[in-house]
């Protein structure tokens, strides 16, 4: 009798292992990345009313390398920051006017979405107030930035990101 119990358990175990495994493997989905000029990203949300806050996604930038010349020293000197400097468009559905937001630095930035709609997000990267950016931060006489680079780190209500 206790073989049987036994066995059941670890049947029961085994099952709910693989299907929290399964759960976790079906949400989740490749994240999308840009960072040349302009990139577009389409996003489906959807209402989930068991979970509590807005649909939203959040966009993450890589660290810039910034080199640049002291204005005292005259030296060669290098710095990581985040100077990326982006503006993003939304737009909702085929025929509305997109809402533009600036996002101009920092490490993450959160769009909050409506639910059940369907989005195209399009972002595009500023070079010049990039290096303006840069500048304010760090101070130099003449630089040079390397490449930006970003990606959709989370994704909350979202039903599709593509």
């Amino acid at each position: 009798m206790t073989y049987i119990k036994k066995s059941i358990s670890v049947f029961l175990c085994f099952v709910m292992l693989i299907t929290a495994i399964s759960s976790l493997t079906l949400t989740a989905s490749a994240d999308t990345s840009g960072g040349d000029w302009y990139d577009t990203i389409k996003v489906t949300t959807k209402a989930n009313y068991w979970y509590p806050g807005a649909s939203s996604i959040t966009l993450t930038q890589q660290k810039q390398t910034v080199t640049y010349k002291s204005c005292f020293s005259r030296k060669t000197k290098t710095d990581k920051g985040y100077f990326g400097y982006y503006s993003i468009d939304i737009y909702e559905g085929k025929n509305r006017l997109p809402v533009t937001k600036t996002w101009d630095g920092g490490k993450s930035y959160k769009i909050k979405l409506d639910p059940n709609r369907t989005y195209t997000i399009g972002v595009s990267y500023n070079a010049k107030e990039t290096l303006k950016n840069a500048k304010n931060k760090i101070g130099y006489t003449k630089q040079k930035v390397d490449r930006p680079w970003w990606r959709v780190s989370s994704k909350w209500k979202i039903s599709s990101c593509k």
